[in-house]
């Protein structure tokens, strides 16, 4: 597993072949490789953990992309965007993913 750390609260991780995204939000300047990203979570609406440019970037970059994130956060950015349902783990490829909205924990 591969994780990286970019501005403010935006995480890269990188398992096997399966790429997820953390919380692209506007202050993240240093996230340039838009390309193979599968997974993209985002915790909640406030803009530094979420911009609908970057998310726009990674889907016209990344077009099989899966979003996951709030009910309110998908009422604003509709492409591709799922309301991540707390119950039930999410996988995609080599990540599985239990959200809970102030953390993310990985198995």
């Amino acid at each position: 597993m591969q994780i990286t750390k970019y501005e403010h609260a935006c995480l890269d991780i990188t398992e096997d072949n399966t790429r997820l995204i953390i919380d692209p939000g506007g202050f993240t300047q240093s996230l340039k490789d838009f390309s193979h990203i599968d997974v993209v979570v985002i915790t909640h609406m406030h803009g530094d953990h979420f911009d609908p440019n970057l998310l726009q970037k990674i889907i016209e970059h990344s077009p099989q992309v899966k979003i996951f994130t709030t009910k309110e956060v998908a009422q604003k950015f509709t492409a591709n965007t799922q309301v991540a349902n707390l119950a039930k783990p999410v996988s995609v490829g080599d990540i599985t993913d239990r959200v809970f909205w102030a953390t993310a924990s990985f198995v």
